[in-house]
């Protein structure tokens, strides 16, 4: 009876993502050259190829971020993605540090070291309670 309802729900979810990734591209694509400042209003540079494949790229990438993000949350719960935006934070913060040679200060340390511990135990206390979900529902199925 679960799985009836969570084959619609992942269908949802999938056409969801398709609107959203069209709509959004046609509400920001004009809004593009007044936003970014080196365009210098110059409309001849929206007709390049390279515009056109730098747009596909985009989009592509656009299309495997949602679609982790709808994969993150239909396996695990929206605080596994919370979790995961976190950990995608940490990453940034370390990349660029060493990227831009600049050194973090304590605060942001002890910061970092906080969410990460916080990150594992969310880990470990899901996986354990996945395991025993999964050995209850051995035992309760008669062989």
């Amino acid at each position: 009876m679960v799985q009836a309802h969570t084959a619609p729900s992942t269908y949802e979810r999938t056409r969801f993502l398709q609107y959203q990734t069209i709509i959004s591209s046609i509400l920001l694509f004009p809004c593009w050259s007044f936003i970014d400042s080196s365009f210098n209003s110059d409309w001849k540079i929206f007709f390049g190829w390279h515009v056109f494949a730098l747009l596909l790229l985009c989009g592509i990438l656009a299309f495997f971020v949602n679609s982790s993000v709808i994969w993150c949350i239909k396996d695990d719960a929206a605080i596994g993605y919370n979790m995961v935006g976190q950990l995608k934070t940490l990453l940034i913060a370390f990349v660029g540090s060493a990227v831009f040679s600049e050194s973090l200060s304590l605060r942001q340390i002890i910061s970092i070291l906080v969410t990460s511990m916080g990150c594992m135990v969310y880990v470990y206390t899901t996986y354990k309670t996945k395991e025993r979900q999964k050995r209850q529902e051995q035992l309760l199925v008669p062989t």
